[in-house]
């Protein structure tokens, strides 16, 4: 049977092959009267597909005898562009000859996919498509193809530059300012990031005219980590290059390398000498900022003799008074970047290296260690940090096929991963991610750099999901800040553990808005949400329990939670009261459901937690019997439909007393959170009911991931062409020609916007991939991204180990490999349709067909009664062979049909032809 289900699958691929590339005599056409030149191995073949529309050029490429191949169309001109379209029976090809000065060419599909700029050479798939011409000044759009680089020939408005950062330090690129994980000055609401002066946010000039700038590159390459500006004059030609970033690996260090090359003078150009000045340096003999005070600037040499400063400093003002403790910084600089002189033929290359810590001797070292180093060396041991994220987690798509998409998730990643260290520093610990991300945050701009609810539910998850080492320094910036949160506490009147709605250096309350610490306290749930997830994806529980106190800090969250909740005994419920939901424009209202349903997850988590380590604790059944209580407000649609309330007494449309912009409309995201990501069990049909009842009246302008939870639930539903819409309004919060995330759309808001990026992603993993993170297993419902066939999991990470997962929607395949594992845990893959797979062989690719799976522990009791055993390969069990047999039938009838009309079509147009129609073309 597996060979006569091969014989069927051969016959399906000889039927496309008939269908997609067999050619068909006397094609026929119109020949346009252009200065183009029309090249084929059969020169007395007619073409037709060239029309000049409003706005774009139509290109319809047909093969136009049967013996022609390949053919093409040499130097083509359109709006400034001189271009060469090579045709063969399966591709187009797009050679950029010559470059419209000032604008962006683009290309897009005549099916409803999106436009895509042209590089230097594009290709795309024979079928028709349009070119379109875009100033500049318009629309500076990035016109590489390459995914992760951010193209530009012009710079932004400084505040939508991107930056560079390890998670340690951090800058916006030409910015003023470098910031450090932690280092905050300012008393209480009023503590921000603290502000070092940059040393590598010169510019430099030179006495060329304005003219003779006739190219500037601004390219940031996340792949590498680094940003680069390139700008070539002529008469006489130079390039000047600088080069940013923050190193990936020793990660105290900034650099900035400059190199400028001055081309061999050639008949009538000047000869004498070019000079480069340097602009925009601090006086670095006492440096200055309005949050830290330095002391004076020492002159050192290393033992090499190479000569380096230091200066070291203290901030202005503690984060609590109490405490009385101002934070140290430290810095350690050597650079030759200075105003030059460039002869003819010659190449100059400067560099700044800039290395920053809480302690003094830290930054020597560090300085010192990169001193020693050859500069090539340095850049490389960066570049290949960077590149081993890329290699062990990702989310892959087909530039080719969604470019747009491609970038911006190339885009999340890297400026997800430069505020996040590589791992937990004892001499600076990780304080938290800030919705702005760690470049961001000065003068009470940004959230100040402050850590909110963002942090655990919206940027948390991906970085769980990819790379759980990091994800757990994530959560320790909770755990280690449980003293500060049991004396919030105490402060509000409540036993256990209270999480201030912002958190900077002390872990005590600093939101500047009063009523957001009072009442939105749903943030504490979010945190244990957090702590859940991740002993739900470790493989060694006790140790990470242990490790992390997570048993003592579990138990002083419900001890929270169970002085916070008021019950009734009489209607044997419980109730809590006077609270603000993640819809911040109603508050204090009563017993949000959001917020009870995260409440009963946390006061359950102690119970979780303590099974594995053997421990117990007296208010266990009281916990229990609470969560089991915790009231969920209802209420019916007029078509009868069950529908959660936001809190008690909102009606959907009406507005309610606690509005407090006396609006009907919801901020965000928030009752259709509780299908994901907390995972209330409720029937698909309530489900539909939440995302059809808010989605109306949520705010359209609103935050930028509340609109891929909406895509994210209709997906969960099987509703994609509800669901991508929504998905794609993510573009929207895009601020070209760097990636940045805004907050609210078209550039509003805090930039740049971590929480958008995390909602972003989540909709990505968990909408289109279905992938649900539960206490036994992990469940996929994998569905294509919009315009996209194929797309990847690159090193997916549960229970130590580390999978690549590749969805195929054109063979309706998925294909799974375990490409490192640290665990003895046995994982297997089960589908739905009841084959079992084994995941624990290092290296051994399979596949299977595309359908909901699960990937869990393996059970010799249970799964020996399995009729597929675990362990076979795809080629002898991935497939039921009778799926098979009835999907071969349905596409080789298919094909068939399609190839009938193909000759149908065809033939009418040469009927039409030979009457003299020769305009008229069959649609």
């Amino acid at each position: 049977m597996p060979h006569f289900a091969c014989f069927l699958i051969s016959i399906t691929l000889f039927s496309f092959y008939l269908v997609l590339y067999q050619t068909v005599p006397d094609i026929v056409g119109v020949r346009h009267d252009t200065t183009s030149t029309l090249s084929s191995s059969t020169p007395e073949g007619r073409y037709e597909g060239i029309e000049v529309q409003t706005g774009r050029l139509s290109i319809d490429p047909i093969l136009y005898t049967a013996s022609s191949k390949t053919w093409a169309l040499q130097g083509l001109h359109y709006q400034g562009y001189t271009l060469d379209l090579n045709f063969t029976q399966t591709s187009t090809v797009i050679r950029v000859v010559l470059r419209g000065r000032k604008s962006t060419l683009f290309v897009e599909g005549d099916n409803g996919r999106p436009r895509k700029p042209v590089g230097e050479e594009f290709t795309l798939e024979r079928r028709k498509f349009h070119l379109t011409v875009v100033p500049s000044d318009l629309y500076d759009e990035h016109w590489s193809q390459v995914p992760y680089q951010f193209e530009s020939r012009k710079l932004p408005e400084q505040k939508y530059m991107p930056e560079v950062g390890n998670g340690h330090i951090a800058t916006v690129v030409n910015g003023p300012n470098v910031f450090v994980n932690g280092l905050f000055n300012g008393l209480g609401p009023k503590s921000s990031r603290a502000k070092i002066p940059s040393l590598v946010a010169f510019q430099l000039r030179t006495n060329h005219s304005k003219e003779q700038l006739i190219q500037e590159t601004y390219t940031l390459d996340v792949r590498r980590g680094t940003f680069k500006e390139v700008k070539v004059y002529a008469e006489p030609g130079m390039t000047i290059e600088r080069e940013i970033f923050a190193h990936r690996e020793l990660d105290r260090l900034l650099v900035s390398v400059v190199t400028i090359t001055r081309n061999s003078t050639s008949s009538g150009e000047r000869e004498d000498s070019m000079l480069v000045w340097i602009d925009g340096l601090p006086d670095t003999r006492l440096l200055k900022s309005s949050d830290i005070t330095f002391q004076q600037t020492t002159n050192n040499r290393t033992t090499s003799g190479i000569d380096y400063n230091t200066a070291v400093g203290q901030t202005n003002t503690p984060e609590v008074p109490d405490l009385g403790k101002v934070l140290p910084v430290a810095l350690a600089w050597s650079s030759d970047v200075r105003n030059v002189s460039i002869e003819p033929g010659s190449t100059v290359t400067m560099s700044s290296v800039v290395a920053i810590s809480v302690l003094s001797d830290d930054a020597v070292t560090a300085l010192t260690a990169a001193l020693s180093m050859p500069r090539g060396k340095l850049i490389q041991r960066h570049s290949a940090k960077w590149e081993s994220y890329w290699n062990s987690g990702f989310i892959y798509v087909d530039p080719n096929e969604n470019f747009q998409l491609a970038q911006a998730i190339y885009g999340s990643f890297y400026y997800l991963l430069s505020s996040l260290p590589n791992e937990q520093d004892p001499k600076n610990r990780f304080i938290g991610l800030s919705p702005g991300g760690l470049a961001r945050g000065a003068d009470n701009s940004d959230y100040s750099g402050h850590v909110f609810w963002d942090q655990d539910i919206w940027m948390y998850p991906p970085i769980l999901s990819f790379y759980p080492d990091i994800a757990r320094v994530v959560v320790e910036s909770r755990t280690q800040a449980l003293a500060a949160a049991k004396a919030n506490a105490v402060k509000y009147g409540f036993k256990g553990a209270k999480y201030p709605w912002e958190s900077a250096f002390s872990g005590t309350e600093t939101s500047p808005w009063p009523p957001s610490g009072l009442y939105e306290i749903h943030v504490t749930a979010d945190a244990a949400f957090a702590v859940r997830q991740l002993v739900y994806a470790t493989d060694d529980k006790v140790g990470i329990i242990r490790q992390l106190k997570l048993d003592e800090w579990a138990i002083e969250v419900a001890l929270f939670w169970q002085s916070r909740v008021e019950c009734s005994q009489e209607a044997d419920q419980c109730s809590i009261l006077n609270v603000m939901p993640p819809d911040e424009y109603h508050f204090p209202v009563n017993d949000s459901v959001y917020t009870n349903y995260a409440v009963r997850l946390s006061l359950e988590l102690p119970a979780y937690i303590l099974s594995f380590t053997g421990g117990s604790h007296p208010d266990l059944p009281l916990w229990a019997h609470t969560a089991q209580r915790l009231t969920y407000p209802t209420s019916v649609t007029p078509d009868g439909r069950q529908f959660h309330l936001e809190f008690n007494g909102f009606t959907p449309g009406v507005v309610h007393p606690r509005s407090r912009r006396n609006t009907a409309t919801v901020k965000q995201a928030d009752v259709i959170l509780l299908g994901y990501p907390l995972g209330m069990e409720m029937s698909s049909e309530m489900r539909k009911a939440d995302l059809d009842v808010y989605l109306p009246i949520t705010v359209h302008d609103g935050p930028a991931m509340t609109w891929g939870m909406f895509a994210l639930g209709y997906l969960e539903l099987d509703l994609p062409n509800m669901a991508a819409p929504l998905f794609e309004k993510n573009y929207d919060n895009i601020v070209q020609p760097f990636g940045v995330w805004s907050e609210d759309p078209g550039g509003g808001g805090a930039l740049n916007f971590l929480t958008g990026m995390g909602g972003f992603l989540q909709a990505i993993v968990n909408g289109y991939g279905g992938i649900r993170l539960l206490e036994d297993r992990v469940t996929l419902h994998p569905q294509p991204l919009p315009h996209t066939t194929t797309w990847k999991l690159i090193g997916y990470r549960h229970l130590g180990y580390q999978i690549d997962i590749i969805f195929d929607f054109t063979r309706r395949v998925m294909s799974f490999q375990t490409t490192a594992k640290n665990s003895t845990t046995h994982l297997v893959l089960e589908l739905e349709s009841e084959g079992i797979y084994d995941l624990s062989t290092v290296g051994q690719p399979f596949e299977v067909h595309l359908e909901k799976s699960v990937i869990r522990v393996f059970n010799p009791t249970v799964d020996a009664l399995i009729s597929i055993p675990v362990g076979k390969s795809a080629s002898h069990a991935a497939f039921h062979i009778f799926p098979v047999i009835r999907y071969a039938v349905f596409v080789v009838l298919i094909c068939f049909l399609l190839r009938f009309l193909f000759i149908c079509k065809r033939q009418l147009e040469g009927f039409l032809y030979s009457k003299g129609e020769s305009n008229y073309r069959v649609k």
